[in-house]
């Protein structure tokens, strides 16, 4: 996972990255997501 208000989908793609939040928010939110945490 990378994040920042620069990262878009195509950073994401060349990257290799599994995912991207513009926040901490949304990485959070991605990470609970991925372990199912309750969101």
């Amino acid at each position: 996972m990378i994040g920042g208000g620069q990262i878009d989908e195509a950073v994401r793609a060349y990257t290799g990255a599994d995912a991207f939040g513009v926040n901490a928010v949304e990485a959070v939110s991605l990470c609970k997501g991925w372990t199912g945490a309750a969101a």
